[in-house]
């Protein structure tokens, strides 16, 4: 008896943990070096070595003006360092689920017949996109929103009654 339970603990214990998927964002490989890709690929459109020079030259000026109470910038360059790349990879993630959705919409549309394509007219393509875009935003899981735009659709496959003008019934 002892033994059984001692084997369940061991078994139990040495379960996989389900690990998360990485963010598209961590999923790229990037380069190991002094610059971030994204600064190299910034550069690239827009150079900005000049403003650069010059921020340097001031943020020198500054820890000389602050002296010994520098290190409160240091500690302000850090954490406000974490927050801009914090912003970096939700733009990064975030991009890339609306180009995603939006590839696999367009993807469809070419896939299908024209005579069986969605929504064709202006109004209907914004419409899903609308609902697109607020799947997107919701900030739930992705089986959630499913579950949530398949109960819609069901709510509305079952059928409503056509409205008609008020006064229709009314005869003269």
């Amino acid at each position: 008896m002892k033994a059984k339970k001692a084997i369940e603990g061991i078994t139990r214990s040495r379960r996989p943990r389900q690990k998360r998927s990485p963010t598209p964002y961590e999923a790229v490989e990037h380069v190991a070096s002094e610059e971030h890709p994204v600064d190299a690929a910034v550069e690239q459109r827009l150079p900005q070595r000049k403003l650069l020079r010059d921020i340097r030259v001031m943020s020198e000026r500054m820890m000389v003006a602050l002296g010994d109470t520098r290190r409160l910038w240091l500690r302000l360059e850090e954490v406000l360092g974490d927050y801009h790349l914090q912003r970096e990879e939700a733009y990064f993630n975030i991009g890339y689920e609306y180009g995603l959705t939006a590839g696999r919409v367009e993807a469809l549309q070419v896939l299908m017949p024209a005579r069986k394509r969605g929504p064709s007219t202006e109004r209907g393509r914004a419409f899903a996109n609308r609902v697109r875009d607020l799947a997107l935003q919701a900030d739930l899981s992705p089986s959630l929103v499913i579950a949530a735009v398949l109960e819609a659709a069901w709510a509305l496959a079952l059928g409503i009654p056509q409205a008609r003008s008020v006064g229709a019934d009314r005869k003269p």
